[in-house]
């Protein structure tokens, strides 16, 4: 599994074996939001520049974009046919 600090470390994602994304505040060691909606082992995370979105790539050949501030799916990569292993924004 991975995970991933924002750039501005106000938050941290962690990618499970449960299918979910865990995005967590480190300044209190609260979990802010558990992102469901991944079929399969979410095997890595990655941080939009800004720090607004964050992509999950799963077991389930998906990769997923999800809002950090309200913890809300906004998007689904569909078509490989088989694990999708990393995700990485453009620094643009």
């Amino acid at each position: 599994m991975d995970m991933a600090f924002s750039l501005n470390s106000k938050l941290i994602a962690t990618a499970s074996g449960d299918h979910s994304v865990a995005l967590w505040k480190p300044s209190s060691e609260a979990l802010k939001h558990k992102l469901a909606g991944h079929k399969s082992v979410v095997r890595s995370v990655a941080f939009s520049p800004d720090g607004t979105l964050l992509a999950s790539a799963s077991y389930d050949n998906t990769v997923k974009v999800w809002s950090t501030d309200l913890g809300t799916l906004n998007a689904t990569f569909e078509g490989h046919t088989d694990w999708v292993m990393g995700v990485a924004f453009s620094p643009r």
